[in-house]
């Protein structure tokens, strides 16, 4: 991509539309926010607990 191009994607304009995504995780349907404003929908999916990674402390000896 060429330095300063800019890009810029249109959905339609009118009528029904959806749109499917795969997530690498399981979602909870109870835990999901939808925002819109300026014409911009932000969608935010918490991750359940027990899908997060796990952190494991290495103690050096």
């Amino acid at each position: 991509m060429s330095e300063g191009a800019r890009w810029h994607r249109r959905e339609r304009g009118y009528g029904k539309f959806s749109r499917a995504i795969r997530l690498p995780f399981a979602a909870s349907d109870d835990k999901v926010e939808a925002k819109m404003a300026n014409g911009v929908l932000r969608i935010v999916i918490f991750r359940p607990e027990e899908e997060k990674p796990k952190r494991i402390e290495i103690r050096a000896a």
